[in-house]
């Protein structure tokens, strides 16, 4: 009955932001599943003089050693206050507990710099590792390295809500051997170096489930190199061709600074030595990316590099903010899809190596750039510049992925499409709604007509035009019938031959100098 009650009102306290007792004071029964820290003897004075580590431990000591199995957890409870650690603790498998409210819980690192702040590698059976909720781990007098670090993770995993990482180098949460359910929710990577999140799959992992919901990754530090963004996936090491599956949904970025090197806020390395190459679905849904903006061609929101493997990617109703780029490095993908994105002041939606590519109900709009800036472009494995872009202002450019492209289709006037280059329309071309016109054929010839001495005389000539049928309209002109009353007449004579007829109507005789004639024959 106790512990029924207590963790009645340790679940209405946490809801509400505050407490039903004097939680800096009271000691709650070990059999009621609470282990309150500061009954431990954590201080909370967060100044750095005092090192709460040993308190918290043994309060996760406590908990830990009371459970009867993988599912009965008790609960870590951290009062409000700012907790000083100066060593690593080491998690268990137990709930903790906080309170972000009227003041919050903080956990600060006051160790060595670099160091890591928690550490999971206990292997005392499976399933499920607690949860944590309602706690700020970060810096303190000094940064530390990690704030997490897991690296034996058999099965389920953990879960995150409602926390906060700050003020560290190297990574918020550094799952170094492998994942299998990670799921955390409503969590915030705020002023940090590195990577808010690392995963690496375990070695023959078969199965690798991963989401992140209702996120914030907002940096305002001053610069950043290929060590740093948002969410890092090493491949690398793993030995299974299964599929990771990763979903990041309903998230905002600010990424307050230029980032330079070949950095990005998600990163995926997947080049596989030992001869495999685990695939990766990701997708991107609801994701509001604001100040984002890269130093190099390679910076860029979404970057992979990778040996070649199919998988999949679909980047689903997001808001691009300020951002220069969306994806770079080597895709070898089966269908990534982007769909229903807001992409302004965007740089280029760059892919390359893609097999097929679906880009879809994507509204980009131009918020001060100029005409001819480039909002979207795509290249070839092997080219060494993009084969299509598509400028600010609507005109398309083609090339052969060798220089600059050289085919160009725009907007020249009100309801005109134009291009300054040659149009090939395929198999027919239909104006206003006409007939198809199949082809237009045509061919030069010289041409010297002999002098027609009187009115009704005629002469005639042939010229070759491969492909023209009997019965299809003929046309012809020569340069030397001016204003004259002369009658030029042509009609295909047979297969690949057109015949060309002048006719003397101008009352008297007709001499037409020397020029060059045109056949011509149109079919439908």
């Amino acid at each position: 009955m106790k512990r029924l009650v207590a963790l009645f009102l340790l679940t209405v306290s946490l809801c509400m932001g505050q407490e039903f007792w004097d939680a800096n004071t009271f000691d709650l029964p070990d059999d009621t599943g609470i282990y309150n820290i500061k009954a431990y003897g954590a201080s909370a004075d967060g100044s750095g003089g005092s090192d709460d580590a040993p308190a918290i431990q043994a309060a996760i000591d406590a908990c830990f050693g009371s459970a009867s199995s993988n599912i009965d957890k008790g609960t870590v409870l951290f009062p409000p206050g700012a907790y000083s650690i100066q060593s690593t603790l080491v998690w268990k498998r137990c709930n903790y507990k906080g309170f972000l409210m009227n003041g919050g819980t903080k956990v600060l690192w006051d160790g060595t710099a670099a160091g890591t702040m928690m550490t999971f590698a206990q292997a005392d059976g499976c399933c499920s590792w607690g949860t944590i909720s309602g706690l700020y781990f970060g810096g303190g007098t000094t940064e530390p390295g990690i704030i997490f670090q897991i690296n034996h993770l058999p099965d389920s995993g953990f879960d995150i809500d409602h926390v906060m990482f700050g003020n560290f180098t190297v990574a918020g949460m550094d799952l170094t051997a492998g994942w299998w359910n990670f799921h955390p929710n409503d969590f915030r990577c705020d002023a940090y170096d590195g990577w808010c999140i690392k995963l690496e799959p375990a070695a023959g992992q078969n199965k690798s489930l991963a989401s992140f919901t209702n996120w914030v990754a907002d940096n305002g530090e001053t610069g950043h190199d290929a060590t740093e963004g948002f969410l890092y996936i090493d491949l690398t090491t793993n030995d299974s061709s299964a599929p990771a599956q990763i979903e990041l949904s309903n998230g905002r970025t600010e990424w307050k600074a230029v980032l330079i090197g070949d950095s990005a806020l998600i990163s995926i390395d997947r080049f596989q030595p030992n001869g495999f190459s685990r695939g990766i679905d990701f997708v991107l849904r609801n994701i509001n990316v604001n100040d984002f903006t890269v130093q190099d061609a390679t910076d860029t929101l979404f970057h992979r590099e990778d040996d070649g493997s199919s998988n999949e990617v679909m980047i689903l109703q997001n808001v691009f903010s300020d951002t220069d780029s969306i994806t770079t490095g080597s895709w070898d993908i089966n269908i990534p899809v982007a769909t229903q994105n807001r992409i302004p002041n965007l740089t280029y939606f760059g892919v390359t190596g893609i097999k097929a590519y679906m880009a879809v109900q994507n509204p980009f709009s131009y918020l001060g750039n100029a005409a001819s800036d480039v909002g979207y472009e795509a290249q070839a494995d092997g080219d060494s510049t993009f084969r299509f872009e598509v400028q600010a202002d609507g005109r398309m450019g083609w090339g052969d992925g060798s220089g600059a492209t050289d085919t160009h289709l725009y907007r020249s006037a009100p309801n005109i499409l134009k291009t300054d280059d040659t149009f090939d329309a395929g198999a027919a071309l239909k104006i206003a709604g006409g007939t198809s016109i199949v082809g237009h054929l045509s061919a030069t010839a010289t041409w010297d007509p002999a002098n027609l001495a009187a009115d009704g005389n005629a002469t005639s000539t042939t010229i070759t035009v491969t492909g023209c049928a009997v019965g299809d309209p003929a046309f012809a002109s020569h340069p030397g019938i001016g204003t004259n009353d002369a009658l030029l007449t042509a009609h295909v004579e047979s297969t690949n031959t057109i015949r060309l007829v002048l006719m003397n109507k101008t009352g008297g005789a007709l001499d037409v100098a020397t020029g060059t004639a045109r056949a011509s024959c149109w079919q439908y």
